[in-house]
């Protein structure tokens, strides 16, 4: 039985992965079919024991539970309930995770190259669309938009996925060298040099500034106690940036167009359809409505109410496309469930840098450091 579940995890591991490619649907499927496995991969109470005597999954679990007590107070219940169903893999995945346990060296690095290979063919395909649109397409990184992408044009979250296949890769390589042949460590590293181009290329912040945080980290991790690596490898991290812009016209626009959006705001000029101010008016919203509903916040099926009269009484020029929810996660609970929820937020999502057993490992400091930074943001 317990052979079968973990062959049906892994399987359902690799549907959520070609999601990425196929569709919400097709994660959706994967992801459920991910759940029932692992819980029947093991005794339940075996399950149960692991979940309560690793306090960072069930303090995950709080992330789950305080927006869901909220709708004691909220009103909307309809937009509660929305809210709600996003969060419930934030009470499941965590007690699933006993499965990962099962999983052989072999199993893991089938599935990371899997994943790899999925981002591999969503940046080619990405890739395409841009030669098949090539003037048009860098015309539009000077009006806020981008290139199509994978997982519905959600540029931000799949630039997101390519980082970590990247970091993936790198894991995998840096762990395996000695052991894989001459072949697999230039197609490795050429595959990390894609993942490089493409993401400049894309020219998304979030990858941008994660491919650059992990890089720095890893340099001074792994190079420290050799300067001149050191310093070579800082010099090349530091000289990317300016020759893309000199090779690659989608981002230099990009940055051309971030600047002068930038300024607009600095000036108070507003310009439809970009994308920063009305982040920025969505945190300066947050934080009003969190300092009027401190203890227990509006209600995360109000909190939408609230940001929509927010946006009525100080920035009526936002079309309804561009009133967004709070751009900063913490904030999101903060005004939705109150302060102190925020706080435990903070403590939940942080705590993996204090776990000994944990940070030793660079990779995964790297992989939560990247989300963390998105969530500001």
């Amino acid at each position: 039985m317990q052979s079968y579940s973990i062959r049906l995890s892994v399987a359902a591991i690799f549907i959520m992965l070609a999601g990425i490619l196929l569709g919400r649907v097709v994660l959706s499927i994967g992801m459920i079919l991910f759940i029932i496995a692992s819980i029947f991969s093991e005794n339940i109470t075996r399950h149960w024991a692991v979940y309560r005597n690793h306090y960072w999954l069930w303090c995950t679990g709080l992330l789950f539970w305080l927006p869901f007590l909220t709708g004691l107070w909220s009103d909307n219940l309809s937009a509660w309930q929305r809210l709600i169903e996003i969060k419930i893999p934030l009470l499941l995945i965590p007690f699933c995770s006993f499965v990962f346990t099962k999983f052989s060296p072999g199993i893991t690095i089938r599935v990371n190259i899997f994943f790899v290979v999925v981002i591999v063919i969503g940046c080619a395909w990405s890739l395409r669309q841009y030669a098949m649109n090539f003037s048009a397409i860098q015309e539009d990184y000077l009006k806020a938009r981008v290139m199509a992408t994978p997982m519905s044009n959600e540029h931000v979250r799949f630039s997101w996925a390519v980082v970590i296949a990247c970091l993936v890769l790198a894991y995998e390589t840096v762990k395996n060298f000695a052991a894989w042949k001459k072949t697999y460590r230039i197609i490795a590293l050429a595959t990390i040099a894609f993942f490089v181009f493409y993401l400049h290329v894309l020219s998304a912040r979030t990858g941008i500034i994660g491919f650059y945080l992990i890089a720095i980290i890893q340099a001074i991790y792994f190079l420290r106690r050799k300067l001149l690596l050191f310093l070579l490898s800082l010099g090349i991290i530091f000289l990317l940036p300016i020759l893309c812009w000199f090779l690659l016209p989608t981002f230099q626009n990009r940055l051309r167009f971030i600047w002068w959006d930038f300024q607009n705001y600095m000036r108070g000029n507003y310009v439809e359809g970009l994308s920063d101010v009305p982040r920025i008016l969505s945190l300066k919203a947050g934080w009003q409505i969190m300092n009027e509903h401190p203890l227990g916040g509006t209600g995360f099926g109000d909190l939408n109410h609230e940001m929509f009269l927010w946006y009525n009484r100080n920035a009526t020029y936002l079309r309804e496309y561009e009133r967004l929810m709070p751009s900063n996660e913490a904030l999101v609970y903060s005004a939705g469930a109150g302060i102190f929820t925020g706080f435990i937020f903070l403590a939940v999502v942080l705590m993996p840098f204090f776990l000994k057993s944990l940070r030793k490992n660079i990779y995964w400091i790297c992989f939560h450091l990247i989300a963390r930074v998105i969530f500001m943001y």
